[in-house]
């Protein structure tokens, strides 16, 4: 506890802002018998839309 309270303290002291200046357009090709994937989503860092941390439940449509 006690370092993440030191990382906040200095997060505050600094108010550092890498790589989150602004968000970027994100094109994904995919096949059309893909289902369930969402037509629209913000990908962003602090969201880890479309990574490892919240997985998508698609499947190929038969």
């Amino acid at each position: 506890e006690r370092i993440a309270l030191e990382m906040l303290k200095l997060h505050e002291e600094n108010i550092w802002v890498i790589g989150y200046m602004e968000n970027l357009p994100l094109l994904i090709a995919k096949d059309k018998k893909i289902r369930n994937f969402p037509e629209s989503a913000i990908f962003c860092d602090e969201f880890r839309d479309y990574g490892i941390a919240h997985l998508h439940c698609c499947y190929f449509e038969e």
